[in-house]
């Protein structure tokens, strides 16, 4: 079948104008935003990923208390220790992690979490709720969006064992014990969260990172290395 170059631009032209309204909503929600938490009073340098935007530009970031805010592409990002559990939120390292050549684990080898580094639960003693972390998303466009979050522990294993994570979405479970990682020497190695969920571009976006206390830890402290904003799913 022999067609003229008239139809197929033709054609083409027709593809193109049906697929065009998609792309463009694509362009308008799909604002990709890669944020890496990086130990405080530390080299930027040494914790930064660069694929990740650094969540910091000063080495020293983080005097204590119970929140942290930030924006990035005109998005705001609020993370808060709530509940009675702890006493703030705290930054955190593992060295070898961020400074051993060969390894590709900046990105999960720093972040934020609950103050004191040690929480410890034991079933049937502890009586506290679970230690929690607050993410308030802010400007959020209406649409569907995701936020992706990486939670690798970073004390030693010989002595320290650690909670899993529920997370909570505008208050309502979505996870249940998601396991968290620890010390790992590849970013792709890390457990993360992944949620899916609609903005209405009104109310902010609220997720609640709280430590299991079905399990008998020396660390019932819930981690967070760095988040993505509509990114796809890692794996």
């Amino acid at each position: 079948m022999n067609l003229s170059n008239n139809y197929w631009r033709y054609f083409s032209f027709k593809i193109l104008t049906a697929l065009l309204p998609g792309f463009l909503a694509l362009s308008v929600f799909a604002q990709e935003i890669k944020v890496d938490f990086n130990a405080n009073n530390r080299p930027v340098a040494e914790g930064a990923d660069p694929a990740y935007i650094s969540w910091n530009t000063n080495s020293v970031w983080f005097s204590g208390g119970n929140a942290i805010t930030n924006i990035f592409g005109g998005i705001t990002f609020i993370f808060r220790k709530v509940g009675s559990t702890g006493t703030g939120l705290a930054a955190d390292r593992y060295a070898a992690g961020l400074t051993t050549a060969g390894w590709n684990a900046k990105l999960a080898s720093d972040g934020i979490t609950v103050a004191p580094l040690s929480i410890g639960h034991t079933n049937g003693i502890t009586t506290m709720p679970g230690a929690r972390i607050e993410l308030t998303i802010a400007n959020l466009p209406a649409g569907t969006h995701s936020i992706l979050t990486w939670h690798n522990t970073w004390q030693n294993p010989a002595t320290h064992t650690f909670s899993p994570l529920n997370i909570y979405l505008n208050g309502v479970q979505v996870l249940t014990n998601l396991p968290v990682s620890n010390r790992v020497t590849n970013n792709a190695d890390a457990a993360y969260s992944y949620l899916s969920f609609v903005s209405d571009g009104t109310n902010n976006t609220v997720i609640t990172y709280e430590a299991s206390t079905n399990f008998n830890v020396t660390d019932a402290n819930p981690c967070i290395d760095g988040f993505e904003l509509d990114t796809p799913d890692f794996r």
